[in-house]
């Protein structure tokens, strides 16, 4: 299916640098997905290092619950 491509910067001062890569991050994004099988993908790119990181999740999506025909 189509890739939908969304940009979400996020930014650290300099001077949080050292404590922010002993740090966990959380970003928390609905999406509204159809009923199936889905690949969900999420890329960060480092914009000082151009360095890119890539993960995957499949997921098993069920019907809506206020759809009557499922």
């Amino acid at each position: 299916s189509e890739i939908h491509d969304r940009e979400y910067p996020i930014e650290i001062a300099n001077n949080q640098l050292v404590s922010a890569i002993t740090q966990d991050a959380r970003f928390v994004l609905a999406m509204v997905l159809p009923a199936g099988r889905q690949r969900i993908a999420v890329s960060v790119q480092d914009t000082n290092s151009s360095l890119v990181s890539t993960a995957f999740i499949d997921v098993e999506v069920g019907p809506e619950l206020d759809d009557p025909s499922a």
